[in-house]
C-alpha cells in the first residue's frame, strides 16, 4: 500500500498553524521522507512513523525551510542506535553543508550516511529499489526557482500493489511544460504559496499561484491534486482551493496530520 503523510505544509516563515515542509511516502511500510523542515523528527513520532523505517530523504532545494530539520533527525537516529544505511538525495552543496554540520553534532554516526548527489537542471532517475516488493522508481526533474531546485516523481508497482505515481512538485515559478513530465500522473503535489490576489508576488519571488498548480494538473491529466507550501498571511486555505477547483476541481489542501492513500488515478483517495 503507498501512502502519503504530510507533517508540514507552510512556507518560510512560521505560523501557530502549519510547519516547514515535510512529507513522508509510505512504501510497503518502508517510509521516504520529502523535504525536512525544521521538526520533521517530533512530526514522525507523533504521527507515529518509525524513523528505522525511513530509508531515503529526498531535498528539493537548499533553503532553509526545506532542509533544516536534517541535523536534528539525523541526531535522533543516532542516539536511537540506528544501524542501518540512510541516504539523501540532494545537491552537491547539499552534502557539503550537512556533513560540516553533522561533523561537529554527530562526529561517528554508527550507520552508513550516503549522499546521492542530485545534478542541478537535469531530468533523470535518481533511484531505482525494491520495498518489500513494491518496486520504486524515482525520478528528479528540473524546477525554476531562487536556487537550484528539483521536483520528485515516484512510479510505484509490484505484485502487491497496483501500478500508481506521485509527483511533488516544490517550490517553483508556474512552469507549462511540466505538465509533460508529469503527464498521468495519479497524484501531483504542488506548491501553492499564494492566491491570486497575489500572483505579481509569486512570479516576482519565483512561486506559483493555485490556480497555475491546478492548470498544471489539469495539462498533465492528473489524477488529484494536493496544494501545499501555503504563504503565512492566509488564515486559510478556502481561497486557494476555491480558484483551485474551478480549474481543476479534483484538488484537495494539504495540513499537517493528513494521509492519504495513492491509488491508480487516486480519484478516491482515503483520508
Amino acid at each position: 500500500m503507498i501512502r502519503l503523510h504530510i507533517l508540514g505544509c507552510g512556507s518560510a516563515t512560521p505560523t501557530p498553524r502549519h510547519l516547514p515542509a515535510c512529507q513522508v511516502l509510505e512504501v510497503n511500510s518502508r517510509l521516504l521522507m520529502i523535504d525536512c523542515g525544521e521538526g520533521a523528527a517530533h512530526s514522525m513520532l507523533r504521527q507515529k512513523l518509525k524513523l528505522s523505517r525511513l530509508d531515503h530523504i529526498f531535498l528539493s532545494h537548499l533553503h532553509a525551510d526545506h532542509c533544516m530539520g536534517l541535523p536534528g533527525l539525523i541526531n535522533t537516529m543516532v542516539m536511537n542506535g540506528r544501524r542501518a544505511p540512510l541516504t539523501v538525495h540532494t545537491f552537491a552543496e547539499g552534502e557539503e553543508i550537512f556533513r560540516r554540520i553533522l561533523s561537529f553534532f554527530c562526529p561517528e554516526p554508527p550507520f552508513l550516511l550516503d549522499f546521492n548527489i542530485i545534478t542541478p537542471g537535469r531530468r533523470e532517475v535518481i533511484l531505482h529499489d525494491d520495498f518489500n516488493g513494491c518496486g520504486v522508481e524515482t525520478e528528479a526533474f528540473p524546477l525554476r526557482h531562487r536556487v537550484p531546485a528539483s521536483g520528485f516523481l515516484f512510479r510505484c508497482s509490484g505484485r502487491d500493489v497496483s501500478p500508481c505515481s506521485y509527483a511533488y512538485c516544490s517550490d517553483t515559478v508556474y512552469m507549462p511544460e511540466l505538465a509533460q513530465t508529469l503527464a498521468g500522473t495519479d497524484l501531483l503535489y504542488h506548491e501553492a504559496t499564494y492566491a491570486d490576489d497575489r500572483a505579481d508576488k509569486a512570479a516576482v519571488h519565483f512561486h506559483s499561484t493555485a490556480a497555475q498548480a491546478a492548470a498544471t494538473a489539469r495539462d498533465a491529466g492528473a489524477g488529484s491534486l494536493l496544494l501545499g507550501h501555503f504563504a503565512s498571511s492566509y488564515r486559510n486555505e478556502e481561497e486557494h482551493l476555491r480558484q483551485a477547483r474551478e480549474i481543476f476541481p479534483r484538488t484537495l489542501a494539504a495540513r499537517e496530520g493528513l494521509t492519504l492513500t495513492i491509488t491508480p488515478r487516486s480519484d478516491d483517495l482515503r483520508r
